[in-house]
């Protein structure tokens, strides 16, 4: 069993990851994204808890920067070609180990990211390429919850996921409640 509970830092592609890789444009030319509400969520409690995250994608969109600035993305790389540079420098800034990196990834432009993290993840929905090669495979596809399988089964295994909801249940009710204080 792969230990999800020692990334510190999880790091994704977004098309195909966080959306489900449709790309949709409306009458003007812009890009319309689909993101799951559920792995937003996960991503505000894994920030929460001290999770750093991080979006590398080799396009951008003002709907991109929209969600990323809604769910406090602080490492978001865009137009990126080269994902194991990007990565590497984030796990560099934030002083964490390659071992304790986790990288999200559907297709081949995540393979050189593969390369460099700790612990290779593939949505369900993943290129065969990225399939034989990840360390753990989700049970949801790409878009459809994918993200969040991922965080549920760091806090699961990190043995934080009931403090983890109860400290997010609490934020709701009381503004000035934070994780860092209740630890």
């Amino acid at each position: 069993m792969v230990d999800l509970g020692r990334i510190k830092l999880l790091a994704m592609d977004v098309d195909g990851v966080l959306t489900d890789g449709c790309i949709c444009l409306d009458s003007v030319g812009e890009t319309q994204m689909r993101f799951h509400a559920a792995d937003g969520l996960g991503i505000c409690v894994a920030q929460q808890c001290g999770i750093s995250v991080a979006w590398i994608t080799g396009r951008t969109s003002p709907a991109l920067l929209k969600r990323a600035e809604s769910l406090g993305i602080k490492h978001l790389y865009t137009t990126v070609r080269n994902k194991k540079a990007a990565l590497q420098e984030i796990g560099q800034h934030l002083n964490i180990e390659a071992a304790n990196v986790g990288y999200i990834g559907d297709d081949w432009n995540d393979i050189p990211a593969f390369e460099v993290a700790g612990i290779r993840i593939a949505v369900a929905n993943a290129r065969p390429q990225l399939l034989k090669i990840a360390d753990y495979v989700t049970v949801a596809a790409g878009g459809h919850g994918a993200v969040r399988e991922i965080i549920d089964g760091i806090l699961i295994q990190s043995g934080r996921l009931e403090e983890a909801c109860a400290a997010y249940v609490r934020s709701l009710c009381d503004p000035a409640f934070s994780m860092e204080s209740s630890q």
